[in-house]
């Protein structure tokens, strides 16, 4: 019981220093920003499972979006779309390697500018579609794959499931 507390705790604390550091814009190289959150989403999703992947993708959803001031909602609903998609295809592709990995982190961000596209065409939000939208995206792929092989293995020392003796 402690320790799933402790757990909690302490990826609650990650979630929230990500959070701070990906809206700061304090790495952002060329005006692209890593995805922590979305990363953070997809490992979470691929080791807990459909429910408690959306739960949590829900909440660091509504944390970026009150931390981001754009569109009230749009990450939340982004991070459930993509944490669900990657919890529900897991059988299909195989995480022990890190190349599934990068596929999903590849297919998210393709998969969240699309969205951001479609709703900022829809709310007439100019500042979600830009013109260097592609060349963003790009980068950000890059980016979030390179920021990903990191916590792909540094990070799922967390989601250690604890073992029932019986």
């Amino acid at each position: 019981m402690n320790r799933n507390v402790f757990r909690y705790i302490t990826l609650g604390l990650i979630t929230c220093i990500l959070a701070a550091l990906q809206s700061s814009n304090s790495l952002a190289l060329l005006e692209i920003n890593p995805d922590f959150l979305m990363v953070l989403v997809i490992l979470y999703s691929l080791h807990y499972g459909e429910y408690k992947g959306i739960f949590f993708s829900f909440g660091v959803g509504l944390l970026e979006d009150t931390l981001s001031g754009s569109l009230f909602g749009l990450n939340a609903f982004v991070l459930v779309l993509i944490g669900w998609l990657t919890s529900v295809y897991k059988k299909y592709i195989f995480m022990s390697d890190i190349l599934a990995f990068f596929i999903y982190v590849l297919l998210a961000t393709i998969l969240k500018y699309m969205l951001y596209l479609l709703f900022g065409w829809i709310f007439q939000k100019p500042e979600i579609v830009g013109w260097f939208m592609l060349l963003k995206m790009a980068g950000e792929i890059a980016y979030n794959i390179l920021i990903g092989t990191l916590f792909f293995y540094v990070v799922p020392f967390l989601f250690k499931k604890e073992q029932n003796p019986f």
